[in-house]
């Protein structure tokens, strides 16, 4: 969890290298932006082994926002091109590159002053100055071991594949609660909406949001940091931290042990997979595409009348993706009620009857109102995500509707065992799916 001095050397040694490149094509530019570092490396606060190197490109606010976002591209492209740039995508996009195994980000951003914001970047370097003011070596240590368990939960991470908390979220916490065993002694209380703030924020800012967890940002109070944690995240984060206080365990901060058991109840009776190939693209676009797309085709399949228990997206964030049920049963009665108006509603009940003549049954209930007994087009779960994919491409994530209209396939039970085996990222997924959080909920 710690670094190792070595290991903190060799990185500032990079960052400095780094720094000079960025430094050097900023002064190419006119206006010219300050180039300061950001996150947990400036803030000395990252793992052992998960360092990243934020650089952010202080543009003067009375730019505009297209010079800001087409300077900082070009200035993190030529500052990276021999570490293998790509463009990523916040409230503007900007540039990574990977020196070795660190990953560095050039975030464009307006040097403004507080409280005056043109982008969401531009709170990042008071981020910085914020926690480095307040955070000694101890306050450090904790906030390593407040991300070390986000992260054996699986819910580190800001990124839309994981929708977490963020590294700056965990040194809010550490800063609220001064340790990390007083953060998940508190966090186990949580209630729901639970509010947290480093000073006194007014009960009707607090009211105006309306997300499971809030988290006022102490640079910013009318910003809630969880805005973009997930409901399933928060919930996961509170029910470990009370499993941690009664049984303590290293698992909570190296992630559950693989299991060893086959699950063979879900995989081979309730599990369908629809998996995709698709063009190489942006992760937080791509996930982003992926969940539009997954609660699509749940929605479709709950209204077709199937039960959907769980589902996630999964993917290896280059060329093939996935989209996984854990459904109740793999087909359905086709037999279907519909229940029309009551008798004494003359023009809706004429329509129902007129729209399901010739159906098997017809008749009126005790209640007055109005039944028939007709049959579902499709009642086989697999040729229903076949057909919905076909014939309501529009209901698509849009960025997906051309990959899937070059193909895809749906497998479901004992047969898609070993496609799925032979896909490790595929597989991981499939295991999350079927398996109890022994993280959340202590199970054997």
């Amino acid at each position: 969890m710690e670094p190792t001095a070595e290991e903190a050397r060799a990185l500032d040694k990079t960052a400095q290298r780094i720094f000079q490149r960025v430094q050097g094509e900023a002064r190419k530019v006119s206006p010219q932006p300050e180039v300061v570092f950001g996150g947990s490396f400036a803030r000395g606060t990252w793992l052992k082994g998960e360092a990243d190197i934020d650089l952010f490109l202080k543009f003067p606010p009375d730019e505009t926002r297209e010079l800001l976002k087409q300077q900082g591209l070009n200035i993190g492209r030529r500052a990276l091109k021999n570490y293998r740039p790509r463009l990523r995508y916040a409230e503007h996009p900007y540039v990574e590159g990977f020196v070795n195994s660190t990953r560095v980000n050039v975030v464009a951003c307006f040097d403004v002053e507080r409280g005056k914001w043109k982008s969401a970047a531009d709170r990042s370097p008071y981020h910085t100055d914020f926690i480095k003011e307040r955070f000694d070596d101890s306050l450090r240590r904790e906030a390593r071991l407040v991300k070390r368990f986000m992260r054996g939960l699986g819910i580190y991470g800001a990124e839309i594949a994981v929708q977490g908390f963020s590294g700056y979220v965990c040194e809010v916490l550490t800063l609220k609660f001064g340790s990390f065993l007083n953060m998940v002694s508190s966090v186990a209380k949580f209630t729901r909406n639970q509010a947290i703030s480093i000073e006194k924020a007014p009960d009707e800012l607090v009211k105006i949001f309306r997300t499971p967890l809030i988290i006022l940002d102490p640079i910013d109070i009318r910003r809630n940091l969880a805005a973009a944690i997930s409901g399933e995240n928060v919930a996961k984060f509170i029910a470990s931290s009370r499993n941690f206080l009664k049984d303590p365990a290293l698992n909570f901060f190296l992630g559950p042990k693989p299991s060893k058991v086959i699950h063979s109840y879900g995989i081979s009776d309730h599990l369908l997979a629809v998996v995709f190939k698709h063009s190489r693209r942006s992760e937080d676009i791509l996930w982003g595409q992926l969940r539009r797309t997954l609660s699509f085709l749940r929605r479709q399949l709950e209204l077709g009348g199937f039960v959907i228990f769980r589902s996630i997206p999964a993917s290896d964030n280059l060329s093939e993706s996935a989209l996984l049920f854990l459904v109740n049963s793999y087909s359905i009665s086709r037999r279907i009620i519909k229940v029309g108006p009551d008798v004494y509603r003359a023009q809706d009940l004429s329509r129902f009857v007129e729209k399901n003549r010739g159906t098997r049954l017809m008749w009126v209930g005790e209640d007055a109102r109005t039944y028939a007994l007709t049959e579902r087009k499709i009642s086989d779960s697999a040729l229903f995500v076949r057909t919905t994919i076909r014939d309501q491409r529009l209901g698509l994530a849009p960025g997906l509707r051309d990959d899937f209209s070059r193909g895809f396939t749906v497998l479901r039970g004992d047969k898609a065992r070993g496609v799925l085996a032979r896909k490790k990222w595929l597989w991981e997924a499939v295991m999350r799916l079927v398996s109890t959080d022994k993280l959340a909920f202590g199970a054997n």
